[in-house]
């Protein structure tokens, strides 16, 4: 498989717009759809890379259609293509 290279400042757009999305009703709503929580049983937020890593596990199942909704609710239409 080839590795995709990705600038630098690509990498800090994405973070800078798609980490504060969380928190939107749009994420929110793509989380629960997967029954995935953004906060551990502590109440505490789970770390970020858990939380990709179970979306990225629950949406393996889903049709296109269905991981594009999911990607565009929680990173919104330009990260999702």
């Amino acid at each position: 498989m080839a590795k995709a290279r990705v600038h630098k400042n690509e990498i800090g757009n994405f973070i800078k717009s798609v980490l504060p999305r969380l928190t939107s009703k749009p994420a929110q709503d793509a989380l629960a759809s997967l029954n995935v929580s953004m906060h551990g049983e502590d109440g505490d937020m789970r770390d970020i890379i858990d939380i990709y890593s179970e979306v990225a596990e629950k949406t393996k199942s889903l049709t296109k259609d269905q991981k594009i909704a999911v990607t565009e609710g929680l990173a919104g239409k330009i990260f999702a293509v």
